[in-house]
């Protein structure tokens, strides 16, 4: 069963997605999506901040892993980042590529970037729970100035607005699938 729950702003969605884990009993059929239009402290990898103004898309999944383990968690943004990208250029044609270990590039430029986070309670080889955040600059007009050369938007790109469920549903289900 997939739990939504959508914020307008969030301090970030993983932290969104960790309360939810922890209030809540995640059994092996429970997965929680969390969405928000900003962040107040988006993260991404290693503690660096992922700006997170109004037109983007932030996202979190949390579910239990299936195939994923403690040994194989290092490559998974990656590959899970390959997977959403074919998905992705398949429907909407954009040329996005996906560059180790995390981010999402178009035109040379970062467009999006995941970040996982895994729980382990026991000293299983795999995670007790996993969150996957993904942050996708999608319909911004605007970057910080210190961003502006090296970020862009699919509106950027495009010169168009585009709805975030098709997108939502692509993470979602990529990620159910590479878990």
């Amino acid at each position: 069963m997939i739990i939504t729950e959508h914020f307008d702003l969030v301090t970030s969605t993983n932290d969104e997605a960790r309360r939810k884990i922890q209030s809540c009993s995640l059994d092996d059929t429970s997965v929680f999506v969390i969405t928000a239009d900003g962040q107040l402290k988006g993260r991404g990898q290693k503690g660096r901040v992922w700006e997170s103004s109004k037109g983007g898309l932030y996202y979190s999944c949390a579910c239990r892993p299936k195939k994923l383990t403690l040994q194989t968690i290092d490559s998974f943004p990656f590959r899970l980042g390959q997977q959403i990208m074919r998905r992705i250029n398949k429907a909407f044609d954009f040329g996005i590529s996906v560059e180790w270990p995390n981010d999402f590039i178009l035109d040379n430029k970062k467009c999006g970037g995941i970040l996982i986070e895994t729980h382990s309670r026991s000293s299983s080889h795999q995670p007790d729970f996993l969150i996957v955040g993904i942050g996708f600059n999608l319909n911004q007009e605007v970057f910080s100035e210190k961003l502006q050369p090296c970020v862009i938007s699919l509106k950027q790109k495009m010169q168009k607005d585009y709805n975030k469920k098709p997108f939502i549903d692509i993470f979602t289900e990529e990620i159910l699938e590479c878990r």
